[in-house]
């Protein structure tokens, strides 16, 4: 089976290495007080599994690589839309 790079699956290579980076960094550094990293490997965990989640459904339903690519990128889009419009 080849493997093909979506847009999904650079977006949860990425929050899985930004979570695992904050999972070492609480690991390697326990401090004194509020630690409030755990909160941000809990985010980027949940962005990879929605994300993984999403590119396999996605590829299940549309065959064509081409489609995947402009359906995932306004899904990405849409995504950070809202997450802007959701901090102002």
């Amino acid at each position: 089976m080849k493997s093909k790079i979506t847009p999904l699956f650079i977006v949860y290579v990425v929050a899985l290495a930004i979570a695992g980076y904050y999972w070492f960094k609480i690991k390697a550094s326990p401090s004194i007080g509020p630690h409030y990293d755990g909160y941000w490997v809990y985010g980027f965990s949940v962005v990879f599994v929605v994300t993984f989640v999403a590119d396999l459904i996605l590829r299940f339903i549309i065959k064509s690589f081409k489609t995947i690519w402009i359906v995932e990128i306004v899904l990405i889009v849409i995504a950070f839309f809202i997450m802007y419009l959701g901090s102002k």
